[in-house]
């Protein structure tokens, strides 16, 4: 009865060894996308169309979440993004796919730069103000501001 435990556990490990060789082999060509199990990859292998329509959803997510800060507003970027990934909707070259995914991560980081900037100048605003001068606020009644003895 033990041997048969053996085997079984090393025709499990086998079996593993076999999945992890599979898959490793082809994550170069396609990235495992978080949800998807292993045994659907063996299914049925994704195809390199199928990865980059899933890094262009990604995007298309990644830059309708950055539009929720838009100064504008979020249905007008909404309108935008839509509008241009719908032009470029009957693209098939995946070349061509691949340098319009890398000029929306350019307009991700130049967005995720604009915002970072507008903070800043909240930030230096809030605490500089207009004269240059450093104020805290809920600092102004403090005692060692007011220079008044003990």
């Amino acid at each position: 009865m033990n041997t048969k435990k053996t085997d079984d556990r090393s025709t499990v490990h086998r079996l593993m060894d076999i999945l992890f060789q599979y898959i490793h082999l082809n994550t170069s060509e396609c990235p495992l996308i978080p949800g998807h199990s292993v045994l659907r990859i063996l299914v049925k292998p994704y195809t390199m169309s199928q990865c980059l329509r899933w890094e262009v959803l990604r995007l298309y997510k990644q830059l309708l979440h950055l539009g929720r800060e838009y100064p504008k507003g979020y249905q007008y970027f909404r309108k935008q993004a839509h509008a241009i990934f719908s032009k470029n909707r009957d693209v098939n070259d995946s070349n061509e796919i691949r340098l319009l995914i890398q000029q929306g991560q350019y307009v991700v980081k130049e967005l995720e730069a604009l915002y970072m900037l507008r903070k800043y100048r909240v930030l230096k605003q809030r605490y500089y103000g207009t004269d240059g001068e450093v104020t805290v606020p809920g600092l102004e009644d403090h005692p060692k501001n007011n220079n008044q003895a003990f």
